[in-house]
């Protein structure tokens, strides 16, 4: 009688430990994803800031438009 107890308790805390590694499995899965769009992003913003250069568009507001 003891063994199934001892048994249904081993699966138990089997079971937890797994729930939590998958937690963290997810959270590292979610920040991983999260990095990628915010490099993907960065580099959206790097092509449309380049393109702006290279089209003869100034990267930097001139003194007179300050003044505007």
């Amino acid at each position: 009688m003891f063994f199934w107890f001892y048994h249904a308790y081993e699966m138990i805390v089997k079971f937890k430990n797994l729930s939590v590694k998958s937690k963290l499995h997810n959270k590292k899965k979610h920040d991983k994803m999260i990095k990628k769009l915010n490099a993907n992003k960065f580099m959206e913003d790097l092509k449309k800031s380049k393109q702006l250069t290279l089209s003869g568009k100034q990267e930097y507001p001139t003194y007179e438009e300050i003044l505007d």
